[in-house]
């Protein structure tokens, strides 16, 4: 996670704007919260977007939780 930590910040700069999409799962849950960390440190935008595959049971749960 610190090499995605590492390479997040060196790509992102001072006023940009992410579009995030998060299903609920771990893998989108990780990249949201390595950007919100980034985003203490650079003055980013964060958009989080909801994305259900449901594909797995907890999907509908996951929906909830994000909402």
């Amino acid at each position: 996670m610190k090499q995605s930590y590492l390479y997040l910040n060196e790509l992102l700069k001072n006023k940009d704007i992410i579009i995030v999409g998060v299903s609920g799962g771990p893998d989108s849950m990780a990249l949201l919260y390595l950007l919100k960390e980034i985003r203490k440190k650079i003055d980013i935008s964060l958009v989080c977007s909801h994305v259900n595959h449901n594909v797995r049971s907890e999907s509908a749960k996951e929906k909830e939780f994000l909402e």
